[in-house]
């Protein structure tokens, strides 16, 4: 088991290391010097990595998305909006 998450940990970096973060089984495992099994097995115990066909890829976060969004809007508010209505007081 210890070994397998520390397949899934070099496993991540290596695919977040990838211009399009992620990368075939077959690369994957040449990669990290295992069979393919022990790469698909690292990621269906992995909840930060995600396979889909042969592919093995990081999901996007549509949380930290949300959050993002929501502090570059008060931002925006308390730098732009906020001291036009300082202003006309």
């Amino acid at each position: 088991m210890e070994q397998t998450i520390d397949l899934s940990v070099e496993l991540r970096r290596n695919v977040r290391a990838t211009k399009q973060e992620l990368m075939s089984i077959d690369n994957a495992a040449s990669c990290l010097g295992v069979s393919r099994d022990a790469i698909l097995e690292a990621v269906e115990r992995s909840s930060e990595l995600a396979l889909e066909g042969d592919v093995v890829y990081i999901p996007k976060d549509p949380v930290g998305t949300l959050v993002s969004l929501g502090v570059a809007s008060v931002l925006f508010f308390a730098i732009v909006i906020l001291p036009m209505f300082i202003e006309k007081m």
